[in-house]
């Protein structure tokens, strides 16, 4: 009998950790990667990618130091946890066929996925409009419009599409919710937001991303607007007219209501993290050294256009801190990479 596959996994500020056995027999898992709204939403992430773990799992040790949000948008009840300190998404609880209780556990967390997971396609392709990453990772892969069955074809563009005044981000609970504006031509010489993937571990161990870089949308702070449910407009966060220098700090707390979110500093000081408090969305990086500048988890997305909202992103084909996802997960991190190389020459 061959000897049990142990894996360990932690969350960034360390409040949780594991250490569990799995049936080698059932290695790798086979697995498709979700892009369903709920799981960007619920995430921050682009897509989800959960190692199934026994039905008699977890303990409650194990998920004393967790919060957790539960949507019935489908047939069956999903709960998302994750950690109360750092905001890392940890668990994924899914009821199976027989109507028993599945976990899973997100592979971003896992110290070593080596021989984990067999990946065999993309699902719930549909809620995407665009395809979301799956054009870029394991875009040769079978793709699916629901869980399984009919494949998903990418839609027509319409005359709508490219035509909105404003591009909306918003969590799974709507707790958080702006719309970003074009850049100012007079500070930018794009009229789209930066997009990139960060490999950095920092990034993997406070989302828990399954893929093995975090994508993130970053801007001015000067682009983003809040929703006045008054006007049906959208409103700057301060006033236009006294929209202080590029080089004078704005205040985040100040800009943004974030009564919302927790906020969690990565690097003391210097890096600060913002996840839903309701939802546990991975929503904001911030830092001081940058302080009129924002990024967004790029799963916040909501466009008609597409996850990818590529009238909107100018998605770039360096990974930041390459390295470390290669350090994580060769296999994983140059499957990105290439493909990632391979799908921004082609949108070019």
């Amino acid at each position: 009998m061959d000897s049990m596959r142990v894996i360990t996994a932690h969350c960034h500020c360390g409040a949780f950790s594991l250490r569990h056995e799995l049936d080698p027999s059932t290695l790798p898992q086979p697995h498709t990667l979700c892009h369903c709204t709920s799981c960007r939403r619920r995430t921050g992430q682009l897509a989800v990618l959960p190692v199934l773990l026994p039905l008699y799992f977890p303990t409650s040790e194990d998920h004393a130091p967790l919060s957790s949000y539960t949507t019935c948008t489908g047939i069956n009840p999903v709960t998302t946890s994750w950690c109360s300190t750092c905001g890392a998404k940890i668990f994924i609880r899914t009821m199976d066929s027989a109507g028993q209780t599945q976990w899973a556990l997100n592979l971003g967390l896992i110290d070593d996925p080596k021989g984990l997971m067999d990946v065999r396609g993309h699902s719930f392709l549909g809620d995407t409009n665009d395809g979301g990453v799956s054009q870029i990772l394991w875009s040769s892969l079978s793709k699916y419009s629901g869980e399984d069955g009919d494949l998903w074809e990418a839609s027509v563009p319409t005359e709508t599409m490219g035509q909105s005044s404003s591009l909306h981000l918003r969590c799974a609970c709507s707790a958080f919710s702006v719309f970003l504006s074009r850049p100012d031509p007079t500070s930018s010489p794009s009229s789209r937001f930066r997009a990139q993937f960060c490999g950095c571990e920092t990034c993997r161990l406070v989302t828990g991303s399954c893929i093995p870089a975090v994508p993130f949308i970053s801007g001015p702070l000067s682009s983003v607007h809040l929703h006045d449910p008054l006007t049906s407009n959208d409103k700057p966060t301060f006033n236009p007219g006294k929209r202080p220098a590029e080089e004078e700090p704005i205040s985040l707390e100040s800009t943004l209501d974030l009564s919302g979110l927790s906020r969690y500093e990565s690097t003391q000081g210097q890096v600060s993290r913002y996840f839903c408090k309701t939802c546990g969305a991975s929503v904001i990086y911030h830092t001081a050294g940058s302080p009129n500048h924002i990024a967004f988890n790029a799963g916040l997305v909501d466009s008609v256009d597409g996850v990818l909202a590529q009238d909107w992103l100018d998605w770039r084909y360096e990974i930041l801190y390459f390295e470390d996802a290669q350090r994580w997960s060769t296999v994983l991190a140059w499957e990105l990479k290439d493909g990632l190389a391979v799908w921004c020459e082609a949108s070019a």
